[in-house]
């Protein structure tokens, strides 16, 4: 009984430091990132004037990044979690789109997916304490992402659609 015990003690200390290694880059990336955005940081205001988004939307993604890094590393909030979550995949996987889409070479779209990867890790790892009991919104975006890609393939081509 006491080595079962000492087993599971031992997965969980492997989950829990799993958890934070995957937490923390999110976290401090969206703090920095939101820091950037709302500063009009160089970098961030090439990339956007790149990518061809209006210079407002700095504003918008910096005002919604901060609070969803101090909600990743604070106790407690768990639907608020569910929501961090949800904006941070949005938020790097629109990126790493954007980037893609513009013919940017994909180096330029790896960190961007490389977090959307930590983010969707952190949110598979997170403690019982930090789960919402209710569904949450990244299976259902999963669930909605599905149902448009099936609708998407499996519909006629433009030419076949025209009376």
């Amino acid at each position: 009984m006491t080595s079962q015990n000492s087993r599971s003690d031992a997965l969980s200390r492997i989950r829990t430091a799993a958890y934070w290694v995957t937490t923390l880059p999110v976290a401090a990336e969206m703090f920095k990132g939101g820091m950037w955005d709302l500063t009009r940081e160089p970098f961030a205001v090439e990339t956007f004037d790149q990518l061809g988004y209006p210079r407002y939307f700095l504003t918008i993604q910096g005002v919604c990044k901060l609070p969803m890094a101090a909600v990743l590393l604070a106790p407690g909030m768990p639907r608020l979690k569910e929501w961090a979550y949800a904006g941070s995949l949005a938020v790097y996987l629109g990126g790493a789109a954007s980037h893609l889409a513009n013919g940017n070479p994909r180096k330029f779209a790896m960190p961007a997916t490389v977090l959307a990867g930590f983010a969707a890790a952190s949110w598979a790892l997170r403690p019982t304490a930090r789960r919402d009991p209710s569904p949450n919104p990244i299976g259902a975006t999963l669930r909605i992402g599905r149902g448009i890609l099936h609708a998407l393939v499996s519909a006629p081509p433009p030419e076949a659609a025209r009376p």
